[in-house]
């Protein structure tokens, strides 16, 4: 009986072995795509500079916005941790 449960649980492990090499192989034949982009030409160098700037701006408010939030969760936390503290602390 000993025999045919280690039987048995090697086959399963032997399995799951099988079954997470197969996923890890199907994880490693995804491709990236990346998408390609011409360089400017003359022509169109100070509209495409505007529009660059007009971008990095936007993705400064974004990321401005986004810090600011994250540090105002951190201290609704921060303020949440140290009042529970507080009042677990009883004199």
């Amino acid at each position: 009986m000993l025999l045919g449960s280690l039987t048995t649980y090697e086959l399963k492990m032997k399995r799951k072995k099988k079954k997470k090499d197969d996923e890890e192989g199907a994880r490693k034949k995804k491709a990236l795509a990346l998408k390609a982009s011409s360089p400017p030409t003359t022509e169109s160098e100070g509209d495409s500079s505007k529009d660059d700037e007009e971008k990095l701006k936007d993705e400064i408010v974004l990321v401005s916005r986004r810090f600011n939030s994250l540090m105002k969760k951190k201290k609704q936390l921060f303020h949440r941790q140290t009042k529970e503290t507080f009042q677990g602390q009883r004199y």
